[in-house]
Order: structure tokens, then sequence, then C-alpha cells
């Protein structure tokens, strides 16, 4: 599947809001609201799996390569 197919497949799918935003700013997970996640480790990495790595995964795909400001943008022309 070439990249503008990828793109395309990914821009159907609705994606669950994982996180939240923090008074300050930052962001968390609540875990408690159903987010599964599973760590893995060996001896070279420890690794996270479930649906909030395929969401951000899936995010990180759309938006490779752009810049906030250039999301921002896509996203205020898409809702006019």
């Amino acid at each position: 599947m070439n990249d503008v197919m990828q793109r395309n497949k990914l821009k159907s799918c609705i994606i669950p809001r994982f996180t939240r935003k923090n008074p300050s700013g930052s962001y968390r997970i609540n875990l408690e609201n159903g987010a599964d996640i599973r760590i893995e480790s060996d001896r070279i990495s420890t690794s996270m799996f479930g649906p909030i790595v395929d969401a951000l995964g899936a995010y990180e795909e759309l938006t490779e390569g752009l810049t906030p400001d250039q999301i921002i943008s896509m996203l205020s022309h898409r809702h006019k």
C-alpha cells in the first residue's frame, strides 16, 4: 500500500481520545477509563502495546513531517 493510500485509510478511521489536558497545559492518560496497556521488556528494550499506542501510531502516520502549525492549518480548513 503506498503512502497516499495509507494516509487516506487512516483518515477514515475514528480514533478515540485517550488524553486529557491538564491545567498546566500538559496531557495525561487516565488508565482507569478502559485504556488497557501491555508493557513488555527484554534485555534490550521495553515496549508498550495497546489501544493508546495504536492511536498514537495512527496519529503519527497522518502527521509525520508536519509542524504543529501545519496540522492546525489543515484542521481549520477541514472544519470550514
